[in-house]
């Protein structure tokens, strides 16, 4: 039988990994403040190792406290560090997996008001890097900085740890001394690449001469910067800063993308192509021969994708952060050849990205235990099994229904369509949405595999249910699209779930509502080659999509040539589809020749059913996902897994 090129062997200078899936450092916001481990962190990276990935790079670790960047992230900048970071060394290798620890200096983005001391900065930049609270280093700062480096190296590898990675990537220190947009020196660190690579390459000499020559070091590289002054770091850049730093002791390179001004490319959402950046890998790949490993980040989300980069030759290694934050058990599945089995990722940012903003731990919008591996490792059985009744196929009813039968409960799930899906059916219809269906396939094979019975083309009522005799009901019949008085005798008028399920358009369009879903029906249309017109109340469109995702689609709207009127309230709609607005500054406008109108001002709870049902029945009746309240995949899938936890 042929093995996958990923599930095989390879090398970082004197350490052996057991295959090509890497784990990258990604802050999970589970330490406690002060730096220090915690059993919900510790069981994280080990159940990663578990599951069978071949390198656990653990989350950005401040070297000095002048760098501390994260109010709940790991501190090795003092000896007292080690007891709890060797724990954490244990608990990997005790699964077989390397593990490396990230060293990591915020510089100008650090935080002051977790590290009480100013910035470190490589200069003072008008928008950039504020005077306020900020120290430009010096050689001396410089020096010190570097020595910061190399000590916590040595106590990463009194740890018990395999290797380090020197963080100089997402923005921090080490990326301003090299890219030209944060760094404009004229002094022997700045101005020339040559010199700006000065202070990087310091920092690994420094850490190679403490650790050793047989200890294995890794460069975690921004390749790709999208800054306003078009300057960033780019190719020709990456494949010099990677000779050079190859030549002071680095064994590997983590090649990834993106800082503040750009992060889209350090989180890319479903938009962006899988594997986006590996022509940049197999570049340095190709640069460096075999002098040091090359690892590629860039929307690696499924197994055959980290396969297909590895056996290509783009990249010696696939870094999968995001994949597994989803399924910490993907490498296992994949090696099983239970690739359904594998809970997607599907870029959204909601769990991961999301709560990180938050300074919450992380978890996954479709894996509720990811996160909680210490406190809830495997759903828990029911002490009393018993018959539950789910109403409704979507997100939040399939989860529902495949954790109260994994619960050990008889589960019954009636849909009043032909198949699951629910509102994502819709969700996935617009450009570059449709790894969404994802979504619902893999919670339906969920439930299937949990034994719940389905009852397609079934709709459910107060009787028909009672007659199936439940202990208990959830009921998750998803939203209906908000159509105000005025839209509802419009001519021409729809919703935007109407186009998305296929209804017809003219070709002049005007969409009345400029969130999430009215843009990207916006986006659906105008592709078609519709002239598109939005009109939304707020002043900025889009607002409730994560952030990533909403940069790039109203880069694509506008190359569409979308017309967009933000902070445009609508006063009427009278004749002809003649509407007028209202902008900001209390000025009206009649917009007119539409041939249709596309409302999307929203969505309300789909709650008759659940109101009816709670008063007809006797057992405890419980609404999940948008018929609850409207809102993210995020919160539907959740709220069905903690509903059926409580049954």
């Amino acid at each position: 039988m042929h093995t996958p090129v990923s599930l095989t062997p390879m090398n970082i200078h004197t350490l052996t990994v057991r295959n090509r899936f890497v784990l990258p450092g990604m802050v999970t916001d589970m330490a406690v403040d002060g730096g220090y481990v915690t059993e919900r962190l510790l069981s994280y990276y080990e159940e990663r190792a578990k599951g069978g990935v071949g390198l656990v790079i653990v989350e950005a670790t401040s070297i000095d406290v002048s760098g501390k960047t994260f109010l709940h992230g790991l501190d090795i900048s003092d000896d007292r560090f080690i007891p709890g970071l060797r724990l954490l060394a244990e608990r990997v290798h005790s699964h077989g997996a390397a593990v490396a620890i990230q060293l990591q200096h915020g510089g100008g983005r650090a935080h002051p008001e977790y590290s009480h001391m100013p910035r470190r900065v490589m200069g003072v930049i008008p928008g950039v890097f504020e005077p306020d609270n900020a120290i430009t280093l010096d050689e001396a700062e410089f020096a010190r900085l570097a020595d910061a480096w190399a000590k916590a190296a040595l106590r990463a590898k009194a740890a018990g740890f395999d290797a380090v990675e020197i963080h100089g990537a997402s923005g921090y220190l080490l990326e301003q001394a090299v890219s030209a947009f944060t760094n404009r020196r004229a002094d022997g660190y700045g101005g020339s690449l040559a010199k700006r690579l000065r202070f990087p390459a310091e920092v690994v000499r420094a850490v190679r001469a403490a650790v050793g020559g047989d200890f294995p070091i890794l460069y975690r590289h921004t390749s790709v910067e999208d800054v306003p002054t078009g300057n960033g770091i780019d190719l020709g850049t990456t494949v010099e800063l990677c000779r050079t730093l190859t030549d002071a002791g680095v064994n590997a390179f983590d090649i990834t993308a993106g800082m503040q001004c750009c992060f889209e490319l350090m989180t890319p959402p479903t938009c962006m192509p899988k594997a986006w950046n590996a022509a940049t890998s197999a570049a340095v790949k190709e640069a460096l021969g075999d002098r040091a490993r090359v690892m590629l980040t860039g929307r690696i989300s499924d197994a055959d994708t980290a396969e297909r980069v590895v056996r290509d030759g783009l990249a010696d290694f696939a870094i999968m952060g995001r994949a597994l934050i989803a399924d910490s058990h993907l490498v296992e599945k994949y090696a099983a050849g239970r690739k359904d089995e594998i809970c997607p990722c599907v870029a959204c940012g909601q769990g991961c990205v999301g709560n990180a903003d938050k300074m919450i731990p992380i978890t996954c919008a479709l894996n509720p235990l990811s996160g909680r591996e210490a406190s809830m490792p495997t759903v828990p059985k029911a002490e009393t099994p018993g018959r539950v009744v789910v109403v409704g196929a979507g997100p939040a009813g399939l989860m529902a229904a495949a954790t109260a039968a994994e619960r050990g409960h008889e589960v019954i799930l009636l849909e009043r369509s032909d198949r699951h899906g629910g509102q994502i059916s819709l969700a996935a219809v617009p450009p570059h949405k449709e790894d969404l269906r994802l979504i619902s396939d893999y919670l339906y094979g969920k439930a299937q595999r949990a034994g719940v019975t389905f009852r397609f083309s079934c709709e459910a009522t107060p009787e028909s249910v009672r007659n199936l005799s439940p202990d208990a009901v959830i009921v998750a019949t998803g939203s209906l699209p908000v159509v105000p008085r005025f839209c509802a005798s419009a001519a021409g008028a729809v919703t935007a779930q109407d186009i998305l399920s296929g209804a017809e358009a003219g070709k002049n369009v005007l969409v009345l509502g400029g969130g999430l879903i009215g843009c990207e029906t916006a986006e659906y249309l105008a592709a078609q080659g519709r002239s598109v017109t939005v009109v939304e109340m707020l002043p900025q469109l889009a607002k409730d999509m994560e952030w990533c995702a909403r940069v790039l689609l109203l880069r694509r709207m506008a190359f569409l040539g979308i017309k967009l009127r933000p902070g445009n309230e609508i006063l009427s709609i009278g004749a002809g589809n003649a509407v007028t607005v209202r902008n900001e500054k209390g000025r009206e406008e009649t917009l007119s020749g539409f041939d249709t109108l596309v409302v999307a001002v929203g969505c309300r709870p789909d709650n008759a059913l659940s109101d009816g049902l709670s008063a007809a029945l006797d057992c405890p009746c419980v609404a999940v996902g948008d018929c609850r309240k409207t809102a993210k995949i995020m919160d539907a899938v959740h709220s069905g897994f903690e509903a059926a936890l409580t049954l």
